[in-house]
């Protein structure tokens, strides 16, 4: 009987003592130094702003290519002195 209880109560207690750090945890003081170091670590770069852009004009491109309308045509012209042997 005593296992049981000791099974039951072991991990509720467990429980509760990690619901109580994670909930200390969350609180953060955000100031303006921390919001601006976080903004220039996460924002991208130009070179890479560039390079997506380029990559998607690239894509555009051969996509264009792949699916663009063509219209082509061929025409002969030929004259001949030449007298026809059939009947006219």
């Amino acid at each position: 009987m005593r296992w049981l209880l000791l099974l039951t109560f072991f991990p509720a207690i467990l429980m509760c003592e990690s619901t109580k750090t994670t909930s200390a945890s969350e609180n953060v003081i955000l100031n303006e130094e921390l919001l601006v170091k976080s903004a220039l670590e996460s924002s991208p770069s130009l070179r890479q702003i560039e390079a997506v852009l380029e990559n998607t004009k690239l894509l555009r491109d051969s996509i264009d290519d792949q699916y663009h309308w063509r219209l082509q045509s061929d025409a002969t012209y030929q004259k001949s002195e030449e007298k026809k042997i059939g009947p006219i």
